[in-house]
């Protein structure tokens, strides 16, 4: 495929997707929560004080598991084709986190996970709930529990 073709058919899945987005529905959410409890949930979870935060607002609300799943079912970062090095782990973390900010979704607890898989360095994107912290795999749309089995190492969380 051409370049500019390529370029083309990037556009207009932006587009396509810009006009998806206005018609998603707001998430349900619990409540509103300071940026520094986030961290100290994070850091509870993982036992570790050494993870690099960047949270750039006060506050995020928490949404609804079952709104960021209805979220993900009309999303379609996970069916764009991994290339290494090119469009890997990094590129579906950050294309994911870019679709959340939108009208109101970009001030939910949704972000952006690097550190050590189980598997090697990763990128991926966390999600925090009332109840729970889930690390979200932008190539697949699971989510499971984050923990330090599946990530022994976190270095650093955007949001």
């Amino acid at each position: 495929m051409s370049r500019k073709l390529t370029k083309v058919r990037n556009w207009l899945a932006f587009i396509l997707f810009s006009i998806g987005a206005l018609l998603i529905s707001k998430p349900k959410t619990t409540e509103k929560v300071k940026a520094e409890e986030i961290e100290k949930r994070i850091k509870e979870r993982l036992k570790d004080n050494s993870i690099i935060f960047l949270l750039m607002d006060e506050w995020y609300r928490l949404p609804t598991l079952e709104s960021v799943k209805e979220f993900l079912r009309k999303d379609k970062t996970d069916l764009m084709k991994y290339k290494p090095t090119i469009l890997d782990c990094d590129d579906f973390a950050l294309r994911l986190l870019g679709n959340f900010q939108i009208p109101g979704w970009s001030d939910i607890a949704f972000g952006l996970l690097i550190g050590r898989h189980r598997q090697g360095p990763h990128a991926a994107n966390i999600l925090l709930t009332k109840d729970e912290i889930f690390y979200v795999e932008p190539q697949t749309d699971r989510i499971e529990p984050l923990s330090k089995k599946i990530w022994p190492k976190v270095w650093v969380i955007v949001m």
